[in-house]
């Protein structure tokens, strides 16, 4: 699960040393403990509470700061994986990555292998959508693909996928029986396209594919390689 990272650090003590005061290195080595001679436990003293709590707080400040500078000093990112058997009809996060503040230019390149035996030239013949994007979810809704649907389910799930915002920028839309090559059997597409994404923070996007095809048994495999340069 992916934690959003907070807005307010824990600031604490920040405008009153008078009241902070480290307990000795025994008391730290011990910690807090039950008196032997009453049974009773021991009570906090506020100085040295307010000492741990504002330790916590430089110590977390600190570690953002070095963070948020190790990002900020990042000019280039690849992203890459194996090809990789992938399911057809759903969306599909191939990879997720952060992308830190700044203007950043993207050469996003795909290549899917699809093993069909069938005919190529049909209406629905495969059909996929590829690129990035910052939602984690699906990006469309896809009807339900099963060997009984007709040609028009296969038609309303590339028209909404279509839809999807990012076409043309951060995500890319292909249809597989007009741009293919047929090498041994295989149906192989290969893309590439550019685009350029300001990113007003340091952010989490996902890479995303999907392949919509009828029947939703037959195998394909996606590979795909993004890079991108801080242009700003």
């Amino acid at each position: 699960m992916t934690i959003e990272r907070p807005e307010e650090f824990p600031e604490w003590g920040t405008n009153n040393d008078s009241l902070i005061k480290a307990p000795s290195i025994d008391k730290r080595k011990q910690g807090y403990a039950i008196d032997t001679s009453t049974g009773l436990p021991d009570i906090p003293s506020l100085k040295g509470e307010n000492w741990f709590r504002n330790l916590v707080y430089k110590w977390i400040k600190y570690f953002d700061d070095k963070l948020s500078n190790s990002l900020s000093s990042i000019n280039h990112i690849s992203i890459t994986e194996n090809e990789k058997e992938v399911q057809p009809n759903i969306w599909t996060n191939l990879k997720s990555f952060t992308l830190p503040k700044g203007r950043w230019l993207f050469l996003i390149s795909f290549r899917h292998t699809n093993f069909r035996v069938n005919q190529q030239n049909r209406s629905f013949s495969p059909v996929v959508i590829s690129g990035i994007s910052d939602v984690n979810g699906d990006l469309s809704t896809i009807p339900a693909i099963n060997g009984n649907t007709r040609d028009g389910v296969i038609t309303e799930a590339i028209e909404n996928a279509k839809k999807v915002n990012g076409i043309n920028n951060n995500l890319y839309y292909s249809n597989i029986a007009k741009e293919v090559t047929k090498i041994d059997g295989s149906f192989v597409e290969n893309f590439s396209f550019t685009c350029v994404i300001n990113a007003e923070t340091d952010k989490e996007y996902f890479v995303k594919n999907i392949y919509l095809t009828y029947p939703d048994r037959e195998l394909y495999k996606v590979f795909y390689q993004i890079n991108a340069i801080k242009i700003g």
